[in-house]
């Protein structure tokens, strides 16, 4: 499972973006962005980085699917 900052960095890449050109565009400094492993953000923040990316902010989010793993095989 992707961290939620891992998943903002992956997006950004693939948008030729980094996290402080992210950061200044959406008006949230580069460190918070990092503290969000730690302490999630609001949700305001976060849709501001969805609409900056141009999709909804609960595809920022890990889903805990990955982090269960699959037990049908169990």
């Amino acid at each position: 499972m992707d961290s939620l900052v891992t998943s903002i960095k992956n997006l950004a890449s693939a948008n030729g973006k980094t996290l402080e050109e992210v950061g200044k565009a959406t008006g949230i400094g580069e460190k918070s962005i990092y503290r969000w492993d730690k302490v999630p953000p609001r949700i305001v923040t976060l849709k501001k980085v969805g609409k900056y990316f141009g999709i909804d902010y609960r595809l920022l989010l890990p889903t805990d699917k990955d982090a269960k793993g699959d037990s049908s095989n169990e």
